[in-house]
Order: C-alpha cells, then structure tokens, then sequence
C-alpha cells in the first residue's frame, strides 16, 4: 500500500508542476456543459404564427408563440410558403368560431417547429375560444377544466433540465476515462512504467497507484462539474449534493478503471482514442438521452452491457425524481462491479511488461 500511495503523490506532484494541463483537464468539462447548454436550450423552439382575421386570437396566440399580423388569408398562406412562419391560422372573427372554425396550415418540414407552433395554437384557440363565450358557458368550461398536479419536475422544465442528470454522467466518464487512459499510457511509452517494473513493486500496487493519483483528480474534476451544473444552471437536485456526488464519484471509479485496462492494451495515443467510438459512444446512446422504452429487446440486453446506462437511471432518479440514495444500490453496485472488474483486467494486463507475483 506504501509503494501505491509513492506511485498517486508522484502523480499528483507531476500535475502540481504542470498548471496548464491541471487547468484544462479540470476546465474543459465546464467549458463543454457550457456548450451543451446553450445548444440544448436554444433547441427550444418558441414558434413563428401568422394569424389572420381575429386580433382576439393574435392576442392570445402572443403568449406562447411569435406572432405576425396577416391582413387576409392569403398573406399568411405566402408568409408560409416563403418559410417566414412555421403554420398560420384564419378565423372570421365576425362570423364567430362556432359558425366558421379557424383554418390553420402547417410547415411540416421541421417537425420539432410544426409540434410547437400546433400546441401553441391549440392552447390559444381553447383561450380564446373560452373569452368568446357567454358568463355561463364560461362557469362551465371552468367546471369541467381538469387540475393538472406534477409528480416530477415542474411545468415551466426545460429540456436541459430533463438532460442534466445524463450530461453530467457522460462528462464524468467521458472526461475521466481520457485522463486516465493517456496519462497511463504516456507512462509507459515514456519508460515512466518501465523503471517501475526494474523496482520491487508488484502490478496490483501499481495500478492501484495510478488509480489513487488520477483518482483524486477526478473527484475534483466530478465535484467541480457538479457544483457548475447544479449551482450555475439550476438543473434539478432533488435529492441534494452528496447522494448525486456518490453516484459521479462510483462512475468516475469506473471509468478511471476502464482507461487504465483500455490503455495497458494501446501501444499509441492514437490507438487509444480509437477505442472512443467504441467504448463511449454506445454508452451515450444508451445512457438515457435517448427514450427506448418501445425499443427491440435486444436493446434493453445490450444496455446492461455499460457503465454510463446505470449511473444516468441513478442520477435521473436522484435528481429529478428525488428518490434516496438507497434506492439506486443497485445501480451503484453495478457501478462498482464494472470498476472491479476492468481493475482486475488492467493488473492482468500489465503482465505483458512484467511477469510478477
């Protein structure tokens, strides 16, 4: 244990010498959630409407949507075609809704545009189709208008919001297996490795060495990421800090463990980023961004098969479903058994240099 804790302060005090690198591995995640970010919430699409004929239902559609005034039908239906707005709405306000309903067209090239601009004009037409009526047709609507009550999550959620407890994941592990993985294998290309091997220390103390030292780094790395994504962000932590922090922390052991097998099989840098689209990739597809409750069985097998898929269902169930930490155990004993396990292959591994007790 003595010779693993030389081997983690020797590299902690190499990264100590090395500002720049210490700042940008603990930097980059930061830089990267700020990017995602931006382009998860400017995805939001707040729709363009053109409504013709009734200022009652232009007022109303103004709230949820981008309004422009057409003179005539004919105007919006231009203004559509053009790609100025994503659908337009027609309604003979003096003939009233009843006898003449609102004529309403679609772009349907962006589906994403064409759903928002639709519910927008739904929502509008139930509001203003609800000021249209009499004192006592109104009572009624109010009578039978369902109360709506949110288990999870908040009406005015984002998509970030949704996406948070995912991102934060893949940026743990993504980030924390490239540490691990290049350092360790600049070790042993540099002859770092090599000199270890001339020494009395056995393969376990070394691996658990390299564990130890980039370990620490990854905790701040995981703890910094948390605390930017949460506390800049507001994304939701409904279970507070320390239960979401044990998660990331069990993922970062595992990715940790990941690199460093990974790395004691690369003979390059180049060889290991190539185990990227392999290793990382799946697990982001699988991790929970995407929803594949209909998908084929063989998906939900194939799943089981990565880290990231336990530990994005254990931080959604933290963060937005505010369950206790002892309710994701198994999520983080998987988490735990995967750090295990590429743990013991990365020993096993390192006998192709040294054959050791």
């Amino acid at each position: 244990m003595k010779r693993a804790l030389a081997i983690a302060l020797r590299i902690l005090s190499q990264l100590r010498r090395d500002p720049r690198t210490l700042v940008l591995v603990l930097a980059a995640p930061i830089f990267v959630t700020f990017l995602l970010h931006e382009v998860v919430m400017a995805g939001e699409v707040r729709p363009r409407i053109a409504v013709a004929g009734s200022a009652g239902l232009a007022a109303a559609a103004e709230k949820r949507a981008d309004v422009v005034k057409a003179a005539d039908p004919r105007e919006a239906a231009e203004l559509l075609a053009a790609g100025k707005v994503d659908a337009t709405v027609a309604l003979d306000e003096g003939a009233g809704i009843l006898d003449s309903p609102p004529e309403i067209a679609v772009d349907a090239a962006d589906p994403s545009a064409s759903a928002a601009a639709l519910k927008a004009l739904r929502e509008s037409m139930a509001e203003y189709a609800q000021a249209s009526m009499p004192a006592f047709a109104k009572r009624l609507a109010r009578a039978t208008t369902a109360k709506t009550s949110y288990l999870n999550g908040s009406p005015g959620a984002t998509a970030f919001d949704f996406l948070a407890p995912v991102v934060l994941g893949f940026l743990v592990f993504f980030f924390t297996f490239i540490l691990a993985g290049i350092a360790f294998l600049r070790e042993r290309t540099s002859g770092t490795l090599e000199r270890a091997f001339a020494a009395p220390i056995r393969r376990r103390d070394i691996v658990l060495g390299y564990l130890l030292g980039f370990g620490a780094v990854a905790a701040v790395q995981t703890a910094l990421l948390q605390i930017f994504v949460v506390g800049v962000y507001a994304a939701p932590n409904a279970s507070g800090f320390m239960p979401v922090l044990v998660v990331d922390l069990a993922l970062a052991f595992s990715a940790l463990a990941m690199g460093l097998f990974l790395s004691a099989y690369a003979n390059s840098e180049f060889q290991m980023l190539q185990f990227i689209p392999l290793v990382v990739v799946p697990q982001v597809l699988f991790a929970g961004i995407f929803n594949l409750r209909s998908g084929p069985g063989w998906m939900k097998i194939v799943s089981k098969l990565f880290p990231l898929t336990y530990a994005g269902r254990a931080l959604r169930d933290l963060m937005i479903r505010g369950r206790s930490l002892s309710s994701v155990t198994p999520e983080l004993a998987a988490l735990c058994a995967f750090g295990a396990l590429f743990i013991a292959l990365a020993i096993k591994g390192l006998g192709r240099y040294r054959k050791d007790a």
